[in-house]
């Protein structure tokens, strides 16, 4: 099964919408907020590299892989003093609830995706498997990516 693998450097950020009323045409209007809006350029940048020089935007059922990694809070790595071993006793990737939502980074990831060029709509997202960890020790904050179809 062919592959596409990429990695986007930084926090991962979810997809935020802001609404603001435009009185002059007497409605409501949403757009990206900046900080979405610079992710979902990274995923496009990053997407678009791993693309070879001629390439036809995939139109087939896709699946898509998603792993979060978020940086990991002050209180995960406070050690006692004595040993020096980690007070929450795990120096791995840990498992998280924590902002931002799966579904809204799996929006930012796709739309960016999208604008990458690797396929023509996320409507052809079949599977997706999203999943959120705070980094291990050393690790740095990253959002990794594979795509693969038949």
């Amino acid at each position: 099964m062919p592959e596409i693998k990429f990695t986007i450097p930084g926090e991962p950020c979810g997809k935020a919408v802001k609404i603001a009323y435009n009185k002059d045409i007497g409605h409501s209007l949403t757009y990206n907020t900046p900080k979405s809006t610079n992710y979902m350029t990274a995923v496009r940048f990053y997407a678009s590299n791993e693309l070879p020089e001629i390439w036809q935007p995939l139109n087939i059922p896709v699946e898509v892989e998603i792993t979060a990694v978020i940086a990991r809070p002050r209180r995960l790595l406070d050690t006692f003093k004595r040993t020096g071993e980690l007070k929450c006793g795990n120096p791995g990737r840990i498992e998280t609830t924590a902002k931002p939502d799966v579904d809204n980074i799996t929006k930012a990831v796709f739309d960016g995706i999208t604008k990458s060029g690797l396929w023509r709509d996320d409507k052809l997202v079949w599977h997706e498997d999203v999943r959120k960890y705070y980094a291990a020790i050393g690790e740095v904050p990253c959002t990794e990516i594979v795509v693969r179809w038949d």
